[in-house]
C-alpha cells in the first residue's frame, strides 16, 4: 500500500472511532461546565439565603476601613446586601454587593506628593473622594461600596473570587476548586461576610500553595486600576494551574475524570471499578492508571491484554506492560481498537 493511502486510511479509521467526534469533545466541555456550574449555583443558592436574612432583620455589622497613608475609617456600618447572577460567553458570574457608610463625611490631611495619587486611586476603587489643596485635605463621602465576585473558569475548573474593597481600598483574587464548596466553605464565607471569626481566606492561601507548590499569594493586591479583562484572568489562571493535568474517560456515555491526586484508577468489568466496561473480553480488573513522574501512566493487570491507540498513531498491545497517555485516543480492553468495537474508552490528557 502506498504511504499516503495508508496514512489517509489511519486519518479515516480515527475520524470514525466512538469517542473521537467533535460530539465526544462538546461532551467533555458540557461536563467540565456543568461541574464548576453546580459549584458556583451552589454558591449563589446560599447566598441568596444569607443575604434574604440579613435584609429583612436589617442586620447590621460595624467595621473599619484602613486607607493606607491615610489613616483608618472607623465603625462604618455594613448593610444593604443586594446578590446578581448573570451569564457572559459561557462564564457564569455570581455577585453580592453591599456598602459600608458613616452618616458623615470623612476628610484626612495629606502631603501634597502623595494626595493626588491616593484620591486618584480611591476613585478607581469606586470611592466617592474629592481632594482640597486648599484645605490640604481627601474628603470621602461615607459610602464605601464592597463586591464579593464569583466567576466560573469552566477550562480550567476552576471558580475566581474577586474582593473588592473589603478592609481596604483595591482587589484581591482567590482560584477556588468545585470541590471546595461545601457546607465547611459556605460557613467560612457567611462568617467572613459578616466579619466573624473565620478561616476562609487562609484555606484559600493554603489551597493556592498546594495547587502550585510554591505559590504563596494567587494574586497581588490590585485596584481596578489595572483594567485586565476577563480573558486575562482566565490566563492568569491557567498559568497558576498549568502543573495540575487532568485525564477524562469517555466511555459511552459515561464520563469520568483522573486527577493528580487519584491514587488509583481502575477499568474493567466488575461493577465495583471506577470505570465500568461492560465487555465480555474484559477482566473483572483489566487495568489501572495512575500518576506518576508527570505522566498518567496505564498498567495492564489482564488476561486478554489492553490496547491502546493514541489519536493519529499506531496501536500498541501491553500483556502485563504499561504505557504513558498523553495527548488524546483510544483504550480497548481486550480486544482491538476498530470502528466496530463499542466498547472503547475515549481518553484525553488536559
Amino acid at each position: 500500500m502506498d504511504i499516503l493511502d495508508e496514512l489517509k486510511q489511519q486519518s479515516t479509521v480515527d475520524e470514525d472511532m466512538p469517542g473521537s467526534s467533535q460530539d465526544v469533545l462538546k461532551q467533555l466541555a458540557t461536563y467540565k461546565r456543568s461541574h464548576v456550574l453546580d459549584a458556583i449555583t451552589q454558591v449563589h443558592a446560599y447566598l441568596h439565603e444569607l443575604t434574604s436574612s440579613l435584609n429583612r432583620l436589617n442586620y447590621i455589622t460595624q467595621t473599619d476601613f484602613t486607607i493606607a497613608d491615610l489613616g483608618t475609617i472607623k465603625d462604618l456600618n455594613q448593610a444593604n446586601y443586594s446578590l446578581s447572577f448573570e451569564n457572559r460567553a459561557d462564564v457564569d458570574i455570581v455577585s453580592l454587593n453591599f456598602m459600608l457608610s458613616t452618616e458623615t463625611t470623612i476628610a484626612f490631611g495629606f502631603e501634597t506628593e502623595t494626595g493626588n495619587n491616593i484620591a486618584e486611586s480611591l476613585t478607581r476603587a469606586g470611592i466617592d473622594a474629592k481632594i482640597s489643596n486648599k484645605s490640604g485635605q481627601i474628603k470621602i463621602n461615607g459610602t464605601i461600596p464592597v463586591k464579593l465576585e464569583f466567576s466560573s473558569i469552566p477550562d480550567e475548573q476552576h471558580i475566581l473570587l474577586s474582593i473588592h474593597n473589603y478592609d481596604k481600598p483595591g482587589r484581591q483574587r482567590y482560584a477556588i476548586a468545585p470541590n471546595m464548596i461545601d457546607d465547611h466553605f459556605q460557613n467560612q464565607l457567611g462568617k467572613f461576610i459578616l466579619r466573624r471569626k473565620n478561616n476562609l481566606i487562609m484555606e484559600l492561601q493554603d489551597f493556592i500553595k498546594a495547587s502550585t507548590d510554591s505559590l504563596l499569594q494567587p494574586y497581588e493586591d490590585v485596584t481596578e486600576s489595572d483594567f485586565h479583562t476577563q480573558e486575562m484572568d482566565i490566563s492568569r489562571i491557567k498559568s497558576l494551574f498549568g502543573k495540575e493535568a487532568r485525564l477524562y474517560l469517555t466511555y459511552q456515555n459515561v464520563i469520568k475524570e483522573v486527577c493528580t491526586k487519584t491514587d488509583s484508577f481502575i477499568l474493567g468489568r466488575s461493577r465495583n471499578c471506577d470505570m465500568k466496561v461492560g465487555s465480555d473480553l474484559a477482566s473483572r480488573q483489566h487495568a489501572k492508571i495512575l500518576y506518576r513522574k508527570g505522566k498518567f501512566v496505564l498498567i495492564d493487570t489482564s488476561t486478554n491484554g489492553t490496547f491502546v491507540k493514541l489519536q493519529g498513531g499506531k496501536e500498541v498491545y501491553l500483556q502485563g506492560e504499561e504505557h504513558p497517555l498523553s495527548g488524546s485516543g483510544f483504550i480497548s480492553l481486550g480486544k482491538s481498537v476498530t470502528v466496530d468495537n463499542e466498547h472503547v474508552v475515549y481518553f484525553s490528557v488536559q
